[in-house]
């Protein structure tokens, strides 16, 4: 009896140690004072990876679990394809993956994420609801969605080894809806992310102006109803009753009515002569503008994005940020934004205002995701600001896309392969090695929250790997890595920032 209870308990120590041993292992920091934070770019994970036995891709992840926090985009809604239902998107790409990827980002050593972008509610309020119950299931923090937009406004923090870790997370490129609402007295606030709204503003040039403000008047005219028009015809017999009203009015009214007007017409003038001191001469002229779809045109030299953003989004996160800053070690802020500059290669001048107004704020750094490609990195005030880190998790998932989309892309609604879909996508869109390569940050903090390092490991998604092999990173070769880094130190010239690949690895010069 008593050896079957030893061989009972010996069971049970060996289920635990292998248990243990699946799981990742636990973030230890030795030094106090020190503190690593580790960046992942656009994660879309369809595969599990825990089973892997590579080498290559292992010593990556032994790379991601050494950090005292590892932060990632969380790319698509988790949920129980059976449970949710899909939003239309036209030709974007609603996609979710299963609940168990929150297991393995748990796996990989992913302690924080960002939850704001364009896929955040692609299966609705069930998808951004199971997202975060699983998240929170497996302990990894989140930031950038709720039930409102208190919620999803507010800064998250986790408690890592080094200290506590903030995080303000919003999304500049989103759909139409997806982004929640206050609640007020009656009415609950509409669940979904937090945005940050930009008036897209496209300059172009003056006669090109001209010539569009002409075809959008008679495109205007000629879907204008014929009841919202007066014909000339009617106008001018209304102005003549007006006039005919006038001159029946007795003398002795018609006198009241001219010293009222006086009286009206000196008011006027004061009060135009206050506002023109207050002003300081400011102009008051209209500027020409017109309007197409979502675009505001505008005539100037050149063609040029000028968009701007919205004042209030931009209060509200910076407020959060100052926040977070009283309350946290290190302060994030990620920010999911697609449109870009030079065809794609750099960031839109509106999002650099925003990323510098964060560390205004008093962010440590600000990461953003979305073009599925590197762009530059500027240090701001010796805070780093990632402009597009690129994909990690590149596994265009096979099994969520709905009907509409096989539609849209010239297949059966009814097609029951999914890579058919999938190869057309990359050979549309994504055909290009650099939407297959990245970096991993690995941020070093002394002293509180003063950066003390900066390096950048190179990796590659196998861009000509079988599909079902595709989008798992390793790091990159020797050669590759070098070429990763070099482009990336080109990308980051404008913003005189200093990259120097060294061993492997790409070393960003501080001041």
């Amino acid at each position: 009896m008593k050896q079957k209870k030893q061989f009972r308990f010996i069971i049970v120590l060996l289920g635990i140690l292998l248990m243990a041993t699946n799981a990742a292992p636990r973030k230890q920091n030795t030094k106090t004072d020190k503190m690593t934070l580790i960046a992942l770019g656009d994660c879309i994970l369809s595969h599990k990876v825990s089973s892997k036995k590579d080498p290559a891709f292992l010593k990556l992840v032994d790379i991601i679990r050494s950090s005292d926090c590892t932060w990632a985009n969380c790319e698509l809604p988790m949920v129980e394809i059976d449970k949710a239902y899909p939003q239309h998107r036209e030709m974007d790409l609603p996609g979710a993956v299963p609940p168990w990827v929150a297991d393995e980002f748990k796996w990989l050593g992913i302690d924080f994420v960002g939850f704001a972008n364009n896929h955040t509610m692609d299966y609705g309020y069930e998808g951004l609801f199971s997202t975060i119950e699983n998240l929170k299931r497996v302990g990894i923090g989140y930031a950038g969605a709720g039930k409102d937009l208190e919620e999803a406004a507010r800064p998250r923090y986790i408690d890592a080894p080094g200290g506590r870790v903030g995080q303000v997370s919003c999304c500049g490129s989103f759909h139409k809806g997806t982004q929640a609402s206050l609640p007020n007295p009656y009415v609950r606030g509409r669940p979904g992310l937090n945005h940050l709204r930009v008036e897209d503003i496209l300059q172009v040039k003056k006669e090109s102006f001209d010539t569009l403000k002409k075809i959008f008047d008679e495109i205007e005219q000629h879907f204008e109803p014929e009841d919202s028009q007066k014909s000339e015809h009617e106008e001018q017999k209304t102005k003549g009753k007006k006039q005919e009203h006038e001159d029946k009015k007795p003398a002795h009214e018609n006198k009241k009515q001219t010293h009222k007007e006086k009286e009206q017409k000196t008011g006027a003038e004061k009060q135009k002569s206050a506002d023109e001191k207050k002003k300081s001469g400011e102009k008051k002229e209209k500027p020409e503008e017109s309007r197409f779809m979502e675009f505001k045109i505008v005539p100037g030299d050149k063609i040029a994005d000028v968009s701007t953003l919205n004042e209030e989004d931009l209060k509200r996160i910076t407020d959060a940020v100052k926040v977070a800053r009283r309350n946290a070690r290190i302060v994030i802020v990620s920010n999911h934004e697609h449109r870009g500059a030079e065809k794609q290669k750099a960031p839109a001048e509106f999002f650099k205002i925003f990323a510098r107004a964060c560390i205004d704020a008093g962010a440590d750094v600000v990461f953003n995701t979305g073009p599925h490609r590197l762009w530059g990195i500027e240090i701001y005030k010796n805070k780093p600001i990632f402009y597009s880190l690129g994909n990690f998790f590149f596994q265009i998932t096979d099994e969520f896309f709905p009907s509409e989309v096989y539609a849209d892309y010239g297949f059966d609604p009814r097609t029951r392969d999914g890579s058919l879909l999938q190869e057309k996508i990359i050979d549309l869109y994504f055909n290009k090695d650099c939407y297959w390569q990245g970096v991993v940050p690995v941020i070093t903090f002394e002293k509180g929250s003063e950066i003390t390092g900066i390096e950048l490991y190179p990796i590659s998604l196998g861009r000509d790997l079988p599909l079902y092999e595709k989008g798992t990173p390793v790091p990159a070769s020797k050669k590759e890595g070098k070429a990763i880094i070099e482009d990336l130190s080109k990308m980051s010239a404008p913003y005189k920032t200093a990259i120097e690949y060294r061993s492997g690895v790409g070393i960003i010069k501080l001041k």
